[in-house]
């Protein structure tokens, strides 16, 4: 059976469990760990970004496949630059990775401009400003204008297909629904619906098809960075900026809510710039 592993943790995160949302199917301990096992005989295929998001999800990858694809999605993005630091940390870490986890990483660029051409957002088009200096409240009284309507649908599509390709059944997103500025497409209703159409689109089944892998949805920022600490992530190394700045504007929602994640948990955060 595949499903997701979001009932996988490190010892040192279990008192951050909820089973009231966590998606947990129950199983005999050592049913469950020949499980875990299984999959570094399997590959994976990962949505990347070279965000604080989907690097802890590489490395959560890393931790429990043989192979991480790594597919990184060009969409004509106004912060495009994530496409160079998403680069960038694979061309550092890769080699660490790989020999801490016993995995092979295997990264691809593909090209997803039509995203651009269909969809109007803030993080496709040069005329429309990312909200600024906004509060929480106020990222979440409605859609803001940088949700990129369909993108996810795109992106979970050829990440399946990539996983088709390679024999796999297996794809991973760093979506998560507590810190996703009101993005519908980062629902955990929209992840299974998806799930559930590539599973009889592509592989021609409606029970034991594809295995979609979200283990942040239900963190918030603060977690997953704990999360990430635990598995290695090196955050310095991570964007997460809408206006597409190098250490961060400091003022879009993604650099708000990543400060402020960071902060609680008595740090600073160690990519952007405090100028």
């Amino acid at each position: 059976m595949h499903r997701d592993l979001s009932d996988w943790w490190p010892s040192c995160l279990h008192n951050m469990r909820d089973d009231r949302i966590a998606n947990i199917m129950v199983v005999e301990h050592a049913a469950r760990e020949a499980y875990y096992c299984s999959l570094k005989k399997d590959s994976v295929h990962l949505a990347f970004s070279g965000g604080l998001d989907s690097t802890t999800v590489l490395h959560w990858c890393a931790r429990l496949f043989g192979e991480v694809h790594v597919m990184m999605f060009d969409y004509g993005q106004r912060h495009a630059v994530e496409l160079d630091i998403a680069r960038a940390y694979l061309d550092k870490h890769s080699q660490d990775i790989q020999s801490k986890f016993d995995c092979k990483i295997w990264p691809r660029k593909v090209d997803v401009g039509i995203v651009k051409e269909l969809a109007s957002s803030s993080l496709t088009r040069d005329n429309i400003d990312p909200p600024k200096d906004q509060t929480e409240e106020e990222m979440l009284s409605s859609v803001p204008n940088t949700f990129v309507p369909g993108r996810n649908i795109y992106f979970m599509t050829a990440l399946a297909q990539g996983a088709y390709a390679y024999n796999s059944r297996h794809i991973a997103m760093g979506v998560n629904i507590l810190d996703y500025s009101g993005y519908p497409d980062c629902r955990p209703e929209f992840v299974a619906k998806m799930r559930d159409a590539l599973s009889i689109g592509i592989f021609n089944s409606d029970s034991a098809g594809l295995g979609v892998h979200a283990p942040l949805m239900n963190l918030n920022k603060s977690e997953i960075i704990r999360l990430g600490m635990q598995l290695g992530v090196s955050y310095k190394d991570t964007h997460s900026c809408y206006n597409g700045i190098i250490g961060g504007c400091g003022e879009c929602d993604s650099c708000i809510l990543r400060r402020k994640a960071f902060y609680g948990l008595g740090l600073s955060d160690p990519s952007m710039s405090d100028e």
